[in-house]
């Protein structure tokens, strides 16, 4: 079974009233450390660092692979199915990524640097 992968983004009420400047700075940096450290996703990053060795490890397997084929002679068919493995691998890392949290944290740093432009380098992922 196919698992469901959930993106995870800012709230759009959250982030409408860090645009119009409606929290304290207190607020903002429990906000940021909300954002950073999810408590229903504690082992969250051990699983994004899980997939991205095996990712990392997947694309120099098949790189390697290449090599050794362009050296024997194989046929050109098997040197794209591999190079086309390696990058259906690292599209699924960049968007685990994405998912896991790069699209959340860009929505806040574009919040922040609209609302909150001062205290955007201390807030800012």
């Amino acid at each position: 079974m196919a698992q469901r992968l959930k993106v995870r983004a800012l709230d759009p009420q959250i982030e409408s009233d860090i645009r119009r400047r409606r929290y304290s700075y207190a607020d903002m940096r429990q906000i940021r450390r909300n954002i950073k450290h999810p408590r229903d996703e504690v082992a969250e990053w051990s699983f994004v660092e899980l997939k991205a060795v095996i990712t990392a490890i997947a694309v120099l397997f098949a790189a390697g692979g290449v090599f050794i084929f362009v050296r024997r002679g194989m046929s050109p068919g098997v040197i794209v199915c591999a190079v086309l493995a390696a990058l259906v691998l690292l599209v699924r890392f960049v968007f685990g990524w994405f998912a896991n949290g790069g699209l959340i944290k860009r929505q806040f740093n574009n919040a922040i640097k609209e609302g909150y432009p001062k205290y955007y380098d201390e807030l800012k992922f």
